[in-house]
């Protein structure tokens, strides 16, 4: 056992029309999202914005028959009133490779969550 703070992901900001989603799997309202938005721009210690993107990406601990670490990645990206869950971030022409902001992640990011949800307005049919 060893007293080494492992890492368990990166979390990375892409500001102001930096970026825009790619694949896009989920558009909702931003409104729904503000907490976890909130709480990834606290990590990083900046201010919520518009048009900004994010992607987060946690490991897992490698299978016992395996040295493989595996990971998870998922990107956020914030409009002016949509906020949209997709596969990937598309850089813009604007990138300036010194904005993005990147941070090792050695603890779970917590949301606070500070009103309940709302009443569902959509339901995702996954049925074929």
């Amino acid at each position: 056992m060893t007293n080494e703070i492992e890492q368990i992901g990166v979390l990375t900001r892409y500001p102001y029309r930096m970026s825009r989603p790619g694949n896009v799997l989920m558009q909702m309202h931003r409104n729904d999202l503000v907490n976890i938005e909130a709480a990834m721009a606290n990590e990083l210690k900046k201010p919520t914005d518009n048009h900004t993107g994010y992607i987060l990406t946690t490991y897992n601990e490698p299978d016992l028959n395996s040295t493989l670490q595996c990971h998870n990645r998922i990107c956020y990206f914030f409009a002016d009133s949509q906020a949209y869950l997709c596969t990937n971030l598309q850089t813009t022409n604007e990138l300036n490779y010194s904005l993005v902001v990147q941070k090792p992640i050695y603890h779970r990011i917590h949301a606070d969550d500070l009103e309940p949800l709302r009443s569902v307005d959509l339901f995702l049919n996954l049925t074929n």
